[in-house]
């Protein structure tokens, strides 16, 4: 529901470039499946990708783009039954 609402509410500043976007859901994807462990937490580097879409994306795609990355970034797990689909 928030994403929905962020979608329509967000202004659009520039126009959708498909490359840009092309190269961000998989750069994001990519992102989301490395995993840096240290103590008890674990941390992703999906922030040095996010940053650089808030400048190249319209903002209101933004929260689609990031939900559609992160499913494509679980996708390996999920066809591999390491990760049930739910």
């Amino acid at each position: 529901m928030a994403v929905a609402l962020g979608a329509l509410l967000l202004p659009a500043q520039r126009p959708l470039s498909l490359v840009a976007l092309a190269t961000a859901i998989p750069a994001y994807a990519a992102a989301s499946r490395v995993r840096f462990e240290y103590g008890g937490t674990v941390a992703l580097p999906t922030q040095a990708v996010f940053v650089v879409m808030w400048f190249v994306l319209p903002p209101r795609t933004l929260p689609l783009v990031v939900c559609a990355a992160l499913v494509l970034g679980m996708l390996p797990d999920i066809v591999r039954g390491a990760t049930p689909p739910d």
